[in-house]
């Protein structure tokens, strides 16, 4: 994978061939590159969560109170506790995220 460094306003006419790129990525996992606010230098990598259904289980939950609230007013407080309900299946950790974040903090593995 060649993701470039950006430098200028016009990266791609701006690219000269020996312009340095990131490497380092992981193609197994999702990682992100994160760099710093004001130069744009990278700092460091950052996994980024699996893929879940909870997202779109939080938008049919509060679509159904905002829609049902219009003919009922009561809907709207149904929706919004499945919705509560919905952004914690969301945000409630994983097994495999608790147990990698007890390592990192142990010092097995980098951050």
């Amino acid at each position: 994978m060649h993701i470039p460094v950006v430098t200028g306003q016009n990266a791609i006419w701006d690219a000269a061939p020996d312009q340095p790129h990131v490497t380092g990525l992981s193609l197994t996992t999702r990682e992100i590159l994160v760099t710093k606010v004001l130069d744009a230098q990278p700092s460091h990598r950052e996994e980024l969560p699996e893929e879940s259904i909870w997202p779109f289980i939080l938008a049919l939950t509060s679509s159904l109170g905002l829609i049902g609230s219009i003919f009922f007013g009561w809907w709207l407080t149904i929706g919004a506790v499945l919705s509560g309900l919905a952004l914690i299946g969301w945000f409630w950790p994983k097994r495999e995220e608790v147990a990698r974040h007890l390592r990192r903090e142990r010092g097995e593995i980098a951050a």
